[in-house]
């Protein structure tokens, strides 16, 4: 065991093979992300089948950049009961298309001393025009993340961060993110139509729905391409969730949505079809669904009965939301 400033953890803080561990009482300088609501963020991840967990964009320079975290470790690179941690070069870089070398250090919070845990391997990393994600598989082992002594893990929340000095340009600011749960397992029941070949695409839902969220009402509707969208052009019904009153996310906020969407059987009264989604709904990003959520054959059989009476109808079963917060500092 090691004992470091009270505390005593069985990895090494000196072994240049291995990652690098330090603390420091000076939080980092370019992103910070506290999540308020941590069992139940895991659990919405493996209700959608989700091994890890994207933040909000930050910059750095002239380059932007998402955290990758995986609470569970990232088990196809090693990462099996250690928290893994990443970050990601984003696509919408206006330097995405020259190389960098960049140093990146991660952090968690001791919510105890106030001090943050430093975990960095040593050396520059290179990013190129195709390689866009750099981290740690076994950046903490799991027992000392969530020993209480530890203080990594207090009250169902926990904080972590990233620091990326590119070589380049220097970073000149910091983003704080806070996520907090504002929703838990709702649902509503949506009709789509009646329509036929003459309507025109998309079909939206005959009425929007309404859903309040911790005091505050947010207006959605459901919108439905017959012909497909995206990969499903042709073959499939696309089938999308649409957060209306988007100028609520209008402020820097993000919401974060686990959500179900599945067909009613009119013939046995069961729900079938259940497709599980967790995705961003931003001021610019209002929707989000399933391209092929159903082939077109499959809508109108008369064993599934979906489309019995002209219209579709469909459960809108919202698992989790999570509203994300940012402050520029």
């Amino acid at each position: 065991m090691k004992e470091w400033k009270g505390r005593n953890y069985d990895f090494d803080f000196t072994d240049p093979s291995k990652p690098v561990r330090t603390f420091r009482s000076r939080r980092p300088c370019h992103f910070i992300f506290e999540i308020e609501s941590y069992d139940e963020l895991v659990a919405s991840l493996k209700k959608a089948n989700k091994f890890s967990f994207e933040t909000p964009e930050f910059s750095t320079g002239n380059e932007k950049w998402t955290m990758c975290f995986y609470p569970e470790g990232n088990v196809a690179k090693g990462g099996k009961g250690y928290i893994s941690m990443y970050v990601k070069r984003q696509k919408n870089s206006a330097g995405r298309n020259k190389e960098i070398n960049v140093a990146i250090k991660f952090f968690i919070l001791d919510q105890t001393s106030g001090e943050y845990l430093v975990i960095e391997d040593l050396g520059e990393k290179h990013f190129d025009v195709r390689g866009k994600e750099w981290g740690i598989a076994q950046a903490l082992e799991f027992k000392h993340f969530k020993n209480p002594d530890n203080g990594f893990y207090v009250d169902n929340s926990c904080t972590i961060g990233a620091e990326i000095s590119i070589t380049s340009t220097e970073p000149h600011y910091s983003k704080m993110s806070h996520v907090t749960t504002i929703s838990r397992s709702t649902f509503n029941i949506i009709k789509l139509g009646p329509f036929d070949n003459n309507t025109p695409e998309p079909v939206d839902s005959n009425i929007t729905f309404v859903t309040s969220f911790d005091g505050e009402p947010y207006t959605w509707k459901l919108q439905l391409y017959r012909e497909g969208y995206g990969s499903g052009n042709g073959t499939h019904f696309s089938l999308y969730l649409v957060l209306v009153d988007n100028d609520k996310l209008s402020n820097g906020n993000t919401m974060l949505v686990n959500f179900e969407l599945s067909l009613l059987n009119k013939y046995t009264g069961a729900y079938a079809n259940e497709k599980t989604l967790i995705d961003w709904f931003t001021h610019s990003k209002v929707s989000s669904g399933f391209p092929e959520f159903i082939k077109g054959n499959e809508v109108f059989s008369s064993t599934n009965r979906f489309f019995e009476g002209g219209s579709l109808d469909v459960k809108v079963h919202f698992n989790s939301i999570f509203i994300i917060d940012d402050a520029e500092g």
